[in-house]
């Protein structure tokens, strides 16, 4: 059949305005959700945490001022461990650093034990405490010559503990504050990771089998640091313990060094049968301290304590 033009052009118009609308037809609901399952999420790339800054390395003493010291105890018999510090700067300088027998200087932990626990009001330092025989050991100290039965206050027992190194007071305070792990809970609160109190004192029965009071002269010198800086329990508990060490009768070793014009607070430590000599001290002239600790084993009396006296020489030679 023929068509005419016109009826021939009239059926091309609608077959064109069909093509354009399928063309221009917006998508269906069906075609959005096929897009979305074909379309990939594009990763996100997370830039990678910071780095943490890396802690200075905290100041130390040059040469000028350590090269002495380690002349000074170079021929010393044993092992012979030192700690330098400045409170004020915070310079630290160690040589031979490493857990000794502490003799007597533990008691500065159980010191500081003891005021701690007072502060937390689990230790009242007024508290009388009633001597009983069993209390008595020999040893330094002075409370073993009292008669059972006297009453001692437990400030004046840790007095006796430091001044004079009275070896049953120390026994009766770290029973009084509920035995070694308060201490040594003390020590790690500090900071003061190698010290241990394992036995009391004059426990030769301990020793025999090989348990000893240990400490190291850095985590010595880390306490005295903070007291020196009234940083260890508090400034009054500071300034209390402060004065008893500024009380102490053993002189004989670093603060023998000192000379005049210079408080030394100090805490010593010896026991013969092992070669110990130790001493831990602050030392000041004015506004200026230094924290010096010795500690020496296997050696002989005869050459430690002029090396001890040596010692205290050269740091009261840098306050002056």
């Amino acid at each position: 059949m023929h068509m005419g033009k016109a009826a021939l052009a009239a059926l091309l118009l609608v077959a064109l305005a069909g093509c354009q609308s399928k063309r221009s037809a917006p998508p269906t609901a069906s075609h959005h959700a096929s897009s979305a399952r074909a379309a990939k999420p594009v990763a996100q790339r997370s830039s990678p945490p910071p780095k943490p800054k890396a802690k200075p390395a905290p100041p130390t003493f040059a040469p000028a001022v350590t090269t002495p010291l380690t002349q000074a105890v170079a021929g010393l018999a044993g092992t012979t461990s030192l700690y330098l510090g400045d409170p004020a700067t915070g310079q630290t300088w160690t040589y031979h650093n490493g857990p000794q027998r502490s003799a007597s200087t533990i008691k500065l932990f159980v010191l500081g034990a003891a005021f701690a626990q007072a502060k937390a009001g689990r230790f009242a330092l007024n508290a009388t405490y009633v001597l009983q025989a069993s209390d008595k050991v020999g040893g330094t100290g002075t409370i073993q010559g009292l008669p059972a039965g006297t009453t001692l206050t437990r400030q004046a027992l840790l007095t006796k503990m430091i001044q004079v190194s009275d070896n049953t007071a120390t026994n009766i305070i770290i029973t009084q504050l509920g035995g070694f792990g308060v201490v040594n809970a003390f020590a790690r609160s500090i900071g003061a990771t190698h010290t241990v109190l394992a036995r009391k004192m004059l426990d030769t029965a301990a020793l025999a089998r090989g348990v000893d009071n240990r400490t190291t002269v850095a985590d010595t010198g880390l306490l005295l640091t903070k007291l020196a800086n009234h940083r260890l329990v508090s400034a009054s508990a500071d300034s209390a313990m402060l004065t008893m060490l500024a009380g102490q009768t053993n002189r004989s070793k670093l603060a023998a060094g000192a000379g005049s014009g210079i408080t030394v607070y100090n805490k010593t430590g010896e026991y013969d049968q092992y070669g110990v000599e130790n001493d831990a001290a602050i030392f000041r002239r004015g506004q200026r301290q230094r924290v010096i600790v010795m500690m020496s084993q296997g050696g002989t009396l005869s050459a430690q304590i002029p090396a001890f006296n040596a010692v205290g020489r050269l740091v009261a030679g840098q306050l002056q």
